[in-house]
């Protein structure tokens, strides 16, 4: 960068923009990018304007993980009349994804569309200021229950990139192509976004690749795939902003290899550090995590105070469902489920559905239960088939592990497999498994076969 492509700023300024900028995206310290900034903006005389070093300051801010700090500046610098057009540009492109985790996505949502008018203007200074807009749009209307819209503009992205040969666009496009798939459910295609997305972006990364390879690994432990080498990033290669989901998401891969212990820790640990940080989106996914995999009992609350930070059509979905879940309410969970369904969120809509379904039967609505397992069972085929980590556990909250060959056996039983054929199958006598049966009854209160296939459906969701 000089003064020449930059009018009106020296080169000082220029070429310690310059130095930032590599700072940040080729050595990944943008810890040192914004202090380096600061440090010029300190000695910048008072009758030169600063809203370009400032705006140039903000993606080093968001990157290094200082998110709140983003919010504040950035709208600042919005509202500054003296601010140039690119300079704006700019500030937007940093605040609308500040806002999507912070809990605002609608705000995130609307601060794009007022921005979007300043692109035309900035094509020599922000070539790709269209595609930072949108990637950062996409993340936000996700967020904010709009799951069609975001993959409408992801696949407008990709195709693109497609017909301009542009690889950045290709990989960017078809890792947020893989969220919107992750978070519908469809897992196999989800896989193979993350596939694309990470092979492209080895090469050409705009600090999305760490956590495209969180989010492959994730996607492989829920349909267990083994890991490979090619999700390992190197930890000097990650920023900061990332390190909240990438606990959370650890614990995802901790639970899809069925180590609840350690994925409900995992999930604790990140939905602390996301409360430290104001980051109320990913505190609220974390402490839903915490509700599948341990139980709703302790985390409901917490469920509660963060969705009640964030704006949009999802948090309070999943405020409703944790209320009526702790509350034992069958009918309110069932129309939490069924809401989740209508927002695309497949795989939670599932979940939810077969706690209805427990509750349900509790209380003796057993025409409805059968309909919310009914509807749990179709989900989870729409979800690729996996197995709903939910369904192993009761709904009271224990988690309660079964053995790889209880879960052979419930998966048999539930399918109305005769105890002699799983016996002959399994290379095991009828009394060792009438042992495991009644083990299994004993965990989760019932008494005969048809009552765990209201616990676990017929067959497919229990893990084998």
């Amino acid at each position: 960068m000089s003064s020449i492509e930059t009018p009106g700023v020296d080169d000082d300024i220029a070429v310690t923009v310059m130095r930032a900028n590599n700072l940040t995206f080729g050595l990944y310290e943008p810890a040192q990018a914004v202090a380096l900034l600061g440090d010029l903006l300190r000695r910048v005389p008072d009758d030169v304007p600063t809203t370009y070093v400032e705006s140039q300051q903000l993606p080093m801010l968001l990157f290094a993980g200082r998110v709140q700090e983003v919010v504040s500046r950035a709208s600042s610098l919005l509202g500054e009349a003296k601010a140039e057009p690119v300079d704006q540009l700019r500030a937007a492109i940093a605040l609308v994804p500040a806002l999507a985790v912070s809990g605002r996505p609608l705000a995130a949502v609307e601060t794009a569309e007022a921005a979007r008018p300043l692109v035309s203007g900035a094509a020599d200074e922000l070539p790709y200021a269209v595609g930072q807009l949108a990637a950062g749009t996409i993340l936000a209307l996700q967020w904010a229950g709009r799951l069609d819209d975001a993959e409408t503009i992801a696949r407008l992205g990709y195709e693109h990139g497609l017909k301009v040969d542009s690889a950045l666009l290709r990989g960017v496009s078809a890792f947020q192509l893989g969220l919107c798939a992750y978070w519908r459910g469809s897992m196999q295609t989800a896989a193979r976004c993350f596939e694309e997305a990470v092979a492209v972006m080895r090469d050409a990364d705009v600090g999305f690749l760490p956590s495209a390879c969180d989010h492959l690994a994730a996607v492989r432990a829920i349909l267990g795939l083994a890991d490979k080498p090619d999700v390992v990033v190197e930890d000097e290669l990650r920023f900061p902003l990332y390190e909240t989901e990438r606990v959370r998401l650890a614990g995802v891969i901790a639970a899809g290899h069925r180590d609840y212990v350690h994925a409900c820790d995992c999930a604790a640990k990140a939905a602390a550090s996301a409360r430290t940080e104001s980051l109320y989106m990913q505190e609220l996914f974390a402490h839903w995590d915490h509700a599948r995999w341990g139980g709703i009992t302790t985390v409901a609350r917490d469920v509660e105070r963060a969705a009640a930070e964030c704006d949009g059509a999802l948090a309070p979905v999943l405020a409703a469902g944790a209320r009526a879940w702790r509350a034992d309410d069958g009918p309110a969970v069932d129309r939490a489920a069924i809401e989740l369904e209508q927002l695309g969120f497949l795989p939670w809509a599932a979940e939810l559905s077969r706690v209805a379904a427990r509750s349900l039967s509790s209380a003796g609505l057993r025409a409805r239960a059968a309909t919310a397992n009914a509807r749990a069972d179709r989900l989870v085929e729409r979800c690729d088939g996996i197995a709903l980590l939910l369904s192993e556990r009761e709904s009271g909250g224990v988690v309660l592990n079964l053995t790889p060959r209880e879960r052979e056996i419930v998966h048999m039983a539930t399918a109305g497999v005769a105890n002699a054929d799983i016996a002959r199958r399994l290379s095991i006598s009828v009394r060792t498994v009438e042992a495991h049966l009644q083990h299994v009854y004993d965990k989760f209160d019932v008494r005969s076969r048809r009552e765990l296939r209201e616990q676990f459906g017929t067959g497919s969701d229990v893990p084998t």
